[in-house]
C-alpha cells in the first residue's frame, strides 16, 4: 500500500472444487468493482488494487494465503 494506491486482498478457490465459482466471483464481481470505483477517481484519490491468491478450496491454506498476505503488507493503515 502506498498513498496512491490501497491494496486489498484476500483468499479464493482458484482450483479445486469450487474453481469456477471462485474465478466467477472474483473475475466477474471483485475486478469490475474495482474498475468500477478506480474510474471514478478511487478512495481520496487513492486507487484501490485487488491482490487475491488461490486457496483451492482448503481451510488450511486459506489461513496460510492470509498470514502471507499480512506479513506482505503490514498492518493497515
Amino acid at each position: 500500500m502506498t498513498d496512491n494506491e490501497i491494496l486489498l486482498g484476500g483468499s479464493n478457490s482458484f482450483s479445486g472444487p469450487l474453481a469456477f465459482t471462485g474465478t466467477q466471483l472474483t473475475k466477474v464481481g471483485v475486478d469490475l468493482y474495482f474498475r468500477v470505483l478506480n474510474d471514478a477517481g478511487g478512495v481520496h484519490d487513492a486507487r484501490s488494487a485487488p491482490s487475491t491468491t488461490d486457496d483451492g478450496y482448503r481451510p488450511q491454506d486459506a489461513v496460510a494465503n492470509t498470514k502471507k498476505l499480512w506479513s506482505r503488507t503490514g498492518s493497515s493503515r
